[in-house]
């Protein structure tokens, strides 16, 4: 399987020549099955806003394709009009279908004594903004804001970090677990059946490339970090 950053050092060079390519939905599939190592890969192609260009989905991340004689241009898409990247657009809509879909009862969730609003965050227990957004927790539900915890192990399935991440979600107490984890101490190894494969690959499907990613109630998706002052805000609650 490739990454997103491989992936990316294959595609994004300017033009690849292509003997006989034109602007057609076939002529894009054609050419992208003979650039995409696993063409297995490559999921929905459609029409884009941009008359030529089409979007092209290959595992969570979306391209903009042009295809013209020999060439084949491959890139970014922006609505300059309303000062969007049309890839971010579509990657966040999938994000918030995610976790809308996932069972707050396969999460690790940290509850105020009265829940105003909720926001849901992939996380890593290794990673250090992760470890500094969870420090700052106890003020977000202090203010009525329930966070909700959706695994993402960043070096994948089978790590160190994954590990963490099960025993995590095993443990009697997964909230206090999750705290002692990004504390750095150690928490005892367990193991049951668990949903953090299954939210890893969900979210790198769903464009996750990074933690931590944060999906506020309303949708909004923010990718790494912000201090709780902000994310207070943002969500309207008082601190």
């Amino acid at each position: 399987m490739k990454t997103k950053s491989a992936f990316l050092g294959l595609l994004l060079a300017t033009v690849y020549g292509l003997a006989g390519a034109d602007d057609s939905l076939d002529a894009v599939q054609q050419a992208l099955k003979g650039l995409v190592e696993d063409s297995d890969q490559i999921g929905s192609i459609a029409e884009s806003p941009m008359p030529g260009v089409y979007e092209v989905e290959i595992r969570g991340h979306n391209y903009y394709v042009h295809t013209q004689g020999e060439y084949i241009l491959i890139g970014r898409l922006y609505d300059y009009v309303r000062g969007v990247d049309l890839a971010t657009v579509k990657s966040d809509k999938a994000l918030h279908e995610y976790v809308v879909a996932t069972p707050v009862t396969d999460m690790v969730v940290m509850k105020p004594g009265e829940t105003k609003r909720y926001l849901n965050v992939f996380t890593d227990v290794d990673c250090g903004y992760c470890r500094r957004f969870h420090s700052e927790v106890p003020e977000l539900t202090q203010a009525g804001v329930e966070v909700r915890y959706l695994a993402f192990p960043r070096s994948g399935i089978g790590t160190s970090s994954y590990d963490k991440l099960v025993s995590v979600w095993c443990a009697a107490d997964p909230p206090e677990a999750m705290t002692q984890a990004k504390a750095g101490n150690s928490i005892d190894d367990a193991v049951c059946p668990n949903p953090v494969a299954q939210q890893y690959e969900g979210g790198q499907e769903a464009g996750i490339s990074g933690t931590p990613t944060l999906i506020l109630d309303d949708g909004t998706v923010i990718r790494g970090y912000v201090p709780s002052d902000r994310l207070l805000e943002m969500l309207d609650v008082a601190g």
